[in-house]
């Protein structure tokens, strides 16, 4: 019986040790040069750097707005620069795109087969209301469209999900980066 794949990516994520987030953190920021200033690390990878707990998962987003590309585009670049079989899916309807890693690849002695991307754009959200409350009805967005990180940075709820890294800032690893924290309350 052939793995489903989507099952083998879920498993390996898991298991992806803060070593092997770190290695995969400078691959990326070295990889995209200088359009790494405009995409960021963000949420959990943060948290959990800031409180010493294993780093599981790297979530990107890109600012599309200041980059002049989307994140499709990041992810393409980035699957091309990847020695072995890769695919994209997305965008989806929130603006994601995944970058699927689909056969060995060992960086600083960590094999990424299994793994997957996630890269999103910025992006401001409209959601539906009834017209006699002004109630939000739902909890998806009815609208989608890109914005900059700040605008994106003020739709989340304000805890460590506000807090990122700037990619081009972690060639030297995490603990060489500035944590960006907009709002000012995700440290807290």
């Amino acid at each position: 019986m052939i793995p489903d794949p989507r099952r083998v990516a879920t498993r390996k994520q898991a298991e992806m040790t803060t070593e092997a987030s770190k290695s995969l953190m400078k691959w990326l920021s070295k990889t995209l040069g200088g359009r790494a200033k405009h995409i960021y690390v963000v949420g959990g990878a943060v948290r959990n750097f800031k409180l010493d707990a294993p780093i599981k998962d790297i979530d990107m987003v890109v600012d599309s707005i200041n980059l002049g590309r989307d994140a499709e585009w990041v992810a393409n670049q980035i699957a091309r620069r990847i020695p072995t079989s890769t695919s994209i899916a997305g965008p989806d309807n929130l603006r994601v795109t995944k970058v699927n890693i689909n056969g060995p690849w060992i960086l600083d002695g960590h094999d990424f087969n299994g793994e997957v991307l996630d890269l999103v754009d910025a992006r401001k959200e409209e959601y539906a209301t009834d017209p006699e409350t002004g109630e939000y009805v739902g909890h998806k967005p009815i609208r989608v469209s890109p914005t900059t990180m700040e605008e994106d940075v003020g739709r989340r709820e304000f805890t460590f999900n506000t807090l990122m890294w700037r990619l081009s800032d972690l060639a030297n690893g995490p603990d060489k980066a500035e944590i960006i924290d907009l709002t000012g309350c995700g440290v807290k």
